[in-house]
């Protein structure tokens, strides 16, 4: 088994499930977003379109991502969490809340939690907050993570659906970060991923998280999209590991689909069963200190 410099001919792939009127809608919109730079117009569009598939009111900021009000927390989450109320969440969770205020599909436990709280300095109570809400990601260095600019916080995520974090009073989100939830896709950030006039310099880690959720997306029968695939991409099998582990969280199929996409792209060799060789050749991260992929399946 390979995991060398890989060149993929893929610019993006598209999934097997139709997408519906609103999704095609909302990826128009945003492409016409990213090919304008923001432009007022496509500002005004982008804000209309989410204001016309959300349930109440939706407020604008200075610098254009938006801010759903009044959200109160949701009880799906936990029966017993108590998140003190100056946090908020960020990545799965995040979205998970979104995609629920927006009525885009139904509700997903997240598969972990991650956590912000707006604020210039740290202070003892984010580590115990950490420790107590995050316990296994707090083991892997995980902490909560400080806002000091929400405009600057959403600007530096690793892809657009990520650009988004939800406190008890409200859900801040870029505009290009509700419309590819509304439009299931999947692609870099500007940050990460450059722009139309510089080719992506995506790392290994973002490609293989990207991917991920492209499966998820496949598995549970959302039409999606990925898009931004770079040329090349360098990942290692630790990543690939985390990502795999990561994918049986949400199931068997889910970690199948999340192999044969990469097969599919020339990320990895192909096989009679890939999974099966991935995690044969992966074996050796499964012991020890490291125990990077505790919810596989023993061979």
């Amino acid at each position: 088994m390979k995991l060398p410099t890989l060149s993929i001919l893929h610019r993006s792939l598209t999934g097997r499930h139709s997408p519906s009127e609103r999704q095609l809608a909302a990826r128009e919109i945003a492409t016409r977003l990213i090919g304008l730079s923001h432009s007022k117009i496509n500002i005004e569009e982008a804000v209309a379109f989410i204001k016309s598939i959300h349930r109440g009111s939706i407020l604008t900021s200075p610098d254009d991502h938006v801010i759903i009000p009044h959200f109160t927390g949701d009880k799906r989450l936990s029966d017993d969490l108590k998140l003190p109320e100056s946090y908020g969440f960020k990545g799965g969770t995040a979205r998970e809340l979104l995609c629920d205020k927006l009525a885009l599909r139904d509700f997903r436990a997240p598969r972990d939690l991650d956590l912000v709280r707006r604020g210039s300095f740290y202070r003892p109570l984010d580590e115990l907050v950490a420790k107590e809400f995050m316990p296994h990601d707090y083991r892997h260095g995980a902490r909560v993570e400080l806002i000091r600019s929400m405009s600057r916080y959403l600007s530096s995520r690793d892809i657009t659906i990520n650009e988004v974090c939800a406190f008890h009073a409200e859900i801040n989100v870029s505009l290009l970060g509700a419309l590819d939830a509304a439009g299931n896709v999947i692609r870099p950030s500007r940050y990460r991923g450059g722009s139309i006039h510089r080719q992506p310099g995506l790392d290994g880690k973002i490609f293989l998280k990207m991917v991920r959720l492209f499966a998820e997306a496949e598995h549970f029968g959302d039409s999606s999209i990925l898009v931004g695939i770079p040329d090349t991409v360098i990942f290692s099998e630790i990543d690939l590991a985390i990502n795999l582990d990561k994918a049986f969280q949400r199931g068997h199929g889910v970690a199948r689909l999340f192999i044969s996409t990469l097969v599919h792209l020339g990320a990895l060799d192909a096989s009679d069963d890939p999974l099966a060789r991935v995690l044969e050749h992966l074996e050796h991260l499964r012991h020890g200190e490291l125990n990077l992929l505790p919810h596989a399946p023993p061979l």
